[in-house]
Parts: C-alpha cells; sequence; structure tokens
C-alpha cells in the first residue's frame, strides 16, 4: 500500500510540473513580451528567501517528528525495563525517569 501511496505523490508532482510547464509554453508562444513579465512577477516575488523558510519549516518538522520517534522509544524501553526489573531486587534501574530523562 506505501508503494501505492508513493507512486500517486510522485505522479501528482510530475502531473503539476507538467501542468505548469504547459502553461509557461503556452504563454510564451501566444506572445513572447510575456515571458519577460512573468520573469520580473517572479523576480519580484523574492522566491529566494520564501525557499529558504520553506526548507526551515521543513526541517523543523523533521526535528520534531523525529524527537517524537524517540521519546515514545525511550518510554517503550522504559516500560519494558521495568517489567523485567520488576521481579529482580538486585537489579536497579539507570534513574531515568519514563521519557529516558534525567529526574531533577
Amino acid at each position: 500500500m506505501d508503494t501505492v501511496a508513493k507512486v500517486a505523490t510522485v505522479g501528482g508532482w510530475v502531473w503539476a510540473i507538467h501542468l505548469i510547464m504547459d502553461g509557461l509554453t503556452s504563454i510564451v508562444q501566444a506572445n513572447p513580451d510575456a515571458i519577460h513579465a512573468l520573469s520580473k512577477v517572479v523576480e519580484s516575488m523574492h522566491l529566494n528567501s520564501i525557499l529558504g523558510w520553506v526548507g526551515a519549516v521543513m526541517g523543523g518538522g523533521a526535528w520534531l517528528y523525529e524527537r517524537k520517534g524517540k521519546k515514545r522509544a525511550y518510554k517503550v524501553n522504559s516500560e519494558l525495563r521495568k517489567q523485567i526489573e520488576s521481579g529482580d531486587p538486585h537489579r536497579s534501574t539507570s534513574g531515568l525517569d519514563e521519557n529516558g530523562h534525567t529526574p531533577k
């Protein structure tokens, strides 16, 4: 199922790029001066800074997603450790809380 979703996503992106390029082709063929006007519009949008912000937001989101996964793994590990160590009085834990942090 993941493969189908991935293929559909990539297909959607390819289709969107095709539509954009087809639209640009029709603009240039209809009026070559229109491409110059379009370039002025793109230049005035400061696409470079917008892409920088998009990259920063995506990077921050990926970091938060990864951190959430690590916290979940620490919690599961803590629960399993407590189950294993519950019957052994001589086996102590590392002293970390259920999230893997040092207690205050």
